[in-house]
């Protein structure tokens, strides 16, 4: 099982307990290793395929893509990422709403969704998305939903 918190250092934390993954800003970290450019990497049975305005992280049996841009995303990204299990949406300079969050919904079609607590939401999509606010979401591939989406607003 693993969970996603908030980081002390700043950004997001996916960890084992074992190994853990740090997200900040448009860098992968894993073990001693940071990612910031495309390409694939694999460490520790952790998968990462680093695209243009997102990461996908393939660990535990989850497809878990982190959002990092606010540009669109790229043909690849939409290709090879989608349908993914997770969406994790980093720090983003603008605020979340319908307009923002629907593109990435559409292209990645997530079960669950994990929002860093330094994004600022719409009231109006806190109502539409019942976003869940909490310090960890944990995280099993047995465990996601099975109809609908969660969501969920770190602290």
């Amino acid at each position: 099982m693993l969970s996603c918190k908030s980081s002390r250092s700043g950004g997001l934390e996916l960890t084992d307990k074992k190994t853990t993954v740090t997200l900040a800003g448009a860098s992968v970290s894993l073990a001693e290793e940071t990612f910031e450019s495309p390409g694939e990497y694999e460490s520790n049975g952790v998968e990462v395929i680093y695209g243009q305005t997102a990461a996908l992280i393939v660990w535990e049996r989850l497809q878990i893509v982190y959002v990092f841009g606010s540009d669109a995303p790229s043909n690849f990204e939409a290709g090879q990422f989608s349908s993914c299990d997770v969406l994790v949406i980093g720090d983003r300079e603008s605020n979340l709403d319908k307009a923002a969050i629907t593109p990435l919904f559409e292209t990645y079609d997530p079960t669950v969704v994990i929002i860093s607590p330094t994004n600022t939401v719409d009231d109006s999509l806190k109502e539409a998305l019942k976003i869940q606010e909490t310090d960890q979401v944990k995280l099993a591939a047995a465990t996601l939903p099975v109809e609908g989406r969660d969501t969920f607003k770190l602290q």
